[in-house]
């Protein structure tokens, strides 16, 4: 499926990346910890608000021994040669510092005993990256990638998104990077449920090459805990209304539980407080993510507004469409994140902040009608 540009604007104050992956694990090693070595792969699977993104982009903030982090989003690059580029040029950023490649790029070398730590191929290699920029085109990924003596971290969010024709081959070339025993390369993926086959499935590139790790939301007894190890002003009464209002999902009930405490001192209900002031506030992305769902297929909007109505998507949309067509929009939807299936016959929004402003929504001025 090709990507869309549009991207959904952020959650203003929600704990993300590594931020959300410490409250969720607060008191407890990360399900990660122990998955992480300096050679193979991991694949992270977890639906759009169950923090597995955000357990990807802190491995690659961790401490991974002498290795060089790399953290990138797939959304960001549409084509192979601008996913190299943007490779290359964290590369480059960690051997020798930003500071150091603009004076280079200026017609500055850096200082030579620099240049030697890195030995005399790599430093050949480097100059060439740096002065010949077209050499881009001709260097192969593991090339790229053998540069850093201290091997690499490569950890990649909306992973499977690698797998479309634009990308080319760069999965395939990925495996054989991380299952040449003389590399030194240790490959972190985010995905979801819908899409994991992509990357891990049996026709997919990474299939065997390494390991696969489930993440789902914490249970209703880890959300009591983390209240009570972090204080929180959330009676169990409270707390089990918010698990109801946000299904439950790490993002936004942690979303809303890290503000909890900002609510009056003497507050019966500070996490309802925070929900339907954290709602009101997500009314202003609502416009936004129904121009995604539109974008994404011309059902789009319509199967949104049904699912966060708690209607079921094929019985709300069957004088518009067939069934063939409702499951190939929500599997569209289900791709780009914007909804997700924890079991069968059930859909639920990939943020449910939203859906007050999806239910609110005018059926008349919904595209697919």
């Amino acid at each position: 499926m090709a990507t869309t540009a549009l991207q959904l604007a952020s959650v203003p104050q929600a704990p993300r990346g590594a931020q959300l992956d410490r409250f969720l694990n607060l008191g407890r090693q990360p399900l990660w910890a122990g998955h992480i070595s300096a050679h193979g792969s991991l694949a992270v699977i977890g639906h759009p608000g169950s923090g597995a993104e955000e357990a990807v982009q802190r491995i690659a903030q961790a401490e991974n021994g002498p290795s060089l982090p790399i953290l990138l989003d797939a959304r960001h690059h549409g084509d192979r040669a601008a996913l190299v580029g943007a490779l290359a040029d964290r590369i480059l950023q960690g051997l020798l510092g930003s500071e150091a490649i603009r004076r280079w790029r200026a017609g500055e070398p850096p200082p030579a005993d620099t240049l030697a730590s890195l030995g005399s191929a790599r430093s050949t290699e480097i100059a060439r990256l740096l002065t010949e920029p077209e050499s881009l085109r001709v260097i192969s990924l593991a090339q790229l990638l053998a540069l850093p003596p201290q091997g690499v971290t490569l950890a990649i969010t909306w992973a499977h998104l690698l797998a479309e024709r634009p990308m080319g081959r760069i999965l395939w070339e990925l495996r054989a990077c991380v299952t040449n025993d003389d590399s030194n390369i240790a490959l972190m993926l985010s995905t979801f449920p819908a899409t994991k086959d992509l990357l891990v499935g049996e026709q997919a590139a990474l299939f065997g090459a390494g390991e696969k790790l489930e993440v789902t939301d914490p249970t209703t007894e880890r959300w009591r805990e983390l209240v009570r190890l972090r204080g929180l002003p959330v009676s169990d009464e409270d707390l089990l209304w918010l698990l109801l209002r946000t299904d439950g999902q790490a993002r936004a009930t942690a979303q809303i539980l890290e503000l909890t405490p900002s609510a009056a001192p003497d507050a019966k209900w500070a996490a309802r407080r925070i929900w339907e002031q954290e709602s009101e506030r997500a009314l202003a992305r609502g416009q936004d993510t129904v121009s995604f769902a539109r974008a994404v297929t011309p059902h789009g909007a319509a199967l949104m507004r049904a699912i966060a109505a708690d209607e079921k998507p094929y019985r709300a949309l069957r004088p518009y469409a067939n069934a063939k067509q409702i499951a190939r929009a929500l599997g569209q939807l289900a791709y780009h994140g914007l909804i997700y299936s924890p079991r069968r016959g059930l859909w639920l929004l990939g943020d449910p902040l939203l859906r007050d402003a999806l239910t609110n929504l005018d059926p008349q001025t919904e595209p697919g009608r």
